[in-house]
């Protein structure tokens, strides 16, 4: 079929807008949508308004160039020209693979392109919708490769942690964190962080969340509150001693360590971890 200019319009828009998308999504830039929006209707009508005149080749080039760039500028939330620089080379590059892919779909179904200048092409298919598929799959392909890569970074910071309190032994993921400097004034010795619910596994039968609120296990079991400061404020965590602490790195290798084990009275645990470490343990 032949491709009329409210089509042309509407597939420029659409392809403009998941190019943009594409961009800002991976570059993890905070750009509101009415500025992608907005960035890929003025590339449209630049297009457009392109057709209506003839240019050499290279003045037309240039002409591209410059609409990329101002489509780009529009889509930054906070400009500076590193930015600008880094998002036109990103959506330069998304838009020569779009391009491309473009072209194979038309001729892959048997379609003719017969100016790029003046939009001209004939297909049998629609498409924006190829072009939204594509967009889909790139964006999937991305989130992909950023949580694959976000794990690897990661994985060096955790480790396999075996407790063994009140006879009962236990094991748990713990996590590095560079924050935890706490040591106990007393000993000396560093602090493992836990949260109420993995010591209740521990002490089932021994306490309840009301002697933790009340902050009153040292009633029940052998420990002891110790002053913790914050930024904002000084708190009181009960720590104990563990009848054995081991800890195993990515590579399998175990070693005994010497620290204390606390409460916390908010939810350390994460996704993948149920302790926090100190870097003075590893």
């Amino acid at each position: 079929m032949s491709v009329y200019i409210e089509d042309a319009v509407l597939n420029t828009t659409i392809m403009n807008f998941i190019i943009l998308y594409l961009t800002v999504f991976s570059l993890r830039q905070k750009t509101r949508f009415f500025k992608i929006l907005f960035s890929a209707l003025l590339g449209c009508f630049i297009s457009v308004l392109l057709t209506f005149f003839s240019f050499q080749q290279t003045i037309l080039i240039i002409l591209k160039l410059l609409s990329g760039v101002l489509m780009s500028a529009c889509c930054i939330e906070k400009f500076s020209y590193k930015t600008l620089i880094l998002f036109f080379v990103v959506f330069a590059s998304f838009t020569f693979l779009m391009g491309g892919f473009a072209f194979f779909i038309i001729y892959l179904f048997g379609g003719q392109v017969y100016s790029l200048q003046k939009m001209c092409y004939q297909i049998s298919v629609n498409l924006s919708v190829i072009f939204l598929l594509l967009g889909i799959y790139i964006y999937l392909l991305i989130k992909a490769i950023q949580i694959f890569y976000k794990k690897q970074k990661l994985s060096s910071f955790y480790y396999n942690l075996i407790l063994k309190i009140n006879n009962k032994k236990l094991s748990i993921k713990g996590y590095l964190d560079s924050g935890n400097l706490i040591q106990d004034a007393i000993t000396g010795l560093p602090i493992i962080i836990i949260s109420f619910n993995t010591l209740n596994k521990f002490f089932k039968q021994s306490i309840s969340v009301i002697d933790f609120l009340t902050s009153k296990l040292d009633k029940k079991i052998k420990g002891r509150y110790i002053d913790v400061n914050t930024i904002n404020s000084n708190k009181k965590m009960f720590v104990l001693e563990a009848n054995e602490v081991l800890i195993k790195n990515e590579n399998g290798q175990v070693k005994k360590i010497n620290a204390l084990i606390g409460v916390s009275s908010i939810n350390v645990s994460g996704e993948n971890f149920e302790a926090l470490l100190s870097p003075l343990v590893v």
